[in-house]
């Protein structure tokens, strides 16, 4: 497996054309809103969105869900660009598959750019891949949600069964959302929405998660024994119809309050890597 990799801040492909990204590396950058809007940074990612994008963020009654909005939407456009320099950030057009998923227009059939993006409150999220499906999921771990009402309906019995002794509330929904941000990410990266079972989606997670880098979790097929030592583990149901065996899942924490997981299909005879940058990139 490929060792995951951290990109260097004076990194950011201005000064060439060619593309900065190689099949088989997954690019991730996350970022605070208010630190973008507090630093300018998401004045100069306003000025790149589109009109229909400019006026969903219009939509928003809360400030907060309107800085979140634009930042990754601004957050995306800019690392596309980082990507491939050739194309401006205001340049990219996008089009949505049957079930909603966000892709580039107008790109060829081959090793297309595929991305994805999530916000929460206090954090957004890019992923972007050369040909792999990806997906990204961030979220931040509160108190307030009921993993056990909600565990009924996405948690596998396994994972279920894990939830239900915890007497921490905090231990709880940490590790609820640890579940759920894995699945969502995967979710994402198939590209059908809610209409797949998460509850097929099963995965036996190490005790602990870092901060600051990825933790890798192994896909194994539903008959593997569940025993990896060290590592976190991931089993598909039938209803999947998919090997986890192809496909690459991360979670780390960028921060105190928050959790975020990675999906990227793995593509035979090629690496998956995960670049994880340290900085937002700025509109060049």
């Amino acid at each position: 497996m490929t060792l995951t990799g951290r990109a260097t801040a004076s990194a950011d492909g201005r000064d060439s054309p060619e593309p900065r990204i190689k099949a088989g590396e997954a690019h991730v950058w996350v970022a605070d809103p208010d630190a973008l809007d507090r630093d300018g940074t998401l004045g100069g990612y306003r000025a790149t969105l589109s009109q229909p994008e400019r006026d969903r963020a219009a939509a928003f009654r809360s400030e907060a869900d309107r800085l979140a909005f634009e930042a990754a939407h601004g957050l995306a456009r800019a690392a596309l660009t980082w990507c491939a320099p050739a194309v401006a950030a205001d340049a990219w057009r996008f089009t949505t598959t049957p079930h909603g998923r966000p892709e580039i227009a107008g790109q060829p059939p081959r090793r297309p750019l595929r991305f994805n993006i999530s916000h929460t409150a206090g954090l957004v999220a890019c992923v972007v891949t050369l040909g792999a499906a990806c997906g990204v999921d961030a979220e931040r771990v509160h108190r307030r949600a009921d993993p056990l009402r909600l565990g009924r309906r996405v948690c596998s019995p396994a994972e279920y069964a894990r939830l239900v002794p915890l007497d921490d509330p905090d231990a709880r929904a940490d590790l609820f959302f640890r579940y759920w941000t894995l699945k969502e990410a995967y979710v994402k990266a198939r590209g059908y929405g809610m209409t797949l079972p998460m509850n097929e989606c099963d995965f036996e997670i190490a005790a602990s998660v870092p901060a600051g880098t990825p933790a890798t979790v192994e896909g194994r097929s539903v008959a593997t024994p569940a025993t990896v030592e060290g590592r976190s583990v991931a089993r598909f149901g039938p209803r999947l119809r998919d090997d986890p065996a192809r496909w690459r899942f991360a979670q780390w924490r960028p921060g105190p309050r928050h959790l975020l997981a990675l999906a990227v299909r793995r593509e035979p005879g090629l690496p998956c890597a995960v670049v994880v940058h340290p900085a937002p990139p700025p509109v060049p």
